[in-house]
């Protein structure tokens, strides 16, 4: 299950495959639990932890899909900041300075205004 998750982190499998294999080794082990008449509470225990590394699998994508989505919401802002000092005629190597951009992408943007 480890692997699993492993990869899907990697990109190496899509999220779809990781719940199929972590779903299907929650039956695996279910099914030879009972077959063989061990502790039935251990199918709940085992069943609980699967969802829980599941859960654990996409909360942690979500925060990293919002984590993305903060850093490009800043990015486009301080974009907007360096063509608001274009237009106000501020030096480049300030805007650069103080927008944390690259001297190439405010000349890029002064060229584009």
């Amino acid at each position: 299950m480890r692997l699993a998750h492993r990869l899907g982190d990697e990109g190496e499998i899509n999220d779809e495959d990781v719940e199929k294999i972590t779903t299907s080794i929650g039956e695996l082990f279910s099914h030879l639990n009972d077959k063989y008449k061990a502790n039935t509470k251990l199918n709940e225990e085992v069943s609980g932890m699967i969802k829980t590394l599941y859960d654990e699998r996409v909360f942690i994508k979500g925060i990293e899909k919002g984590i993305e989505k903060m850093k490009a919401e800043a990015y486009a802002d301080r974009i907007e900041i360096a063509k608001t000092l274009i237009q106000e005629n501020v030096s480049i190597g300030i805007i650069a300075k103080s927008t944390k951009l690259t001297i190439e992408e405010v000349e890029a943007l002064r060229d584009e205004i």
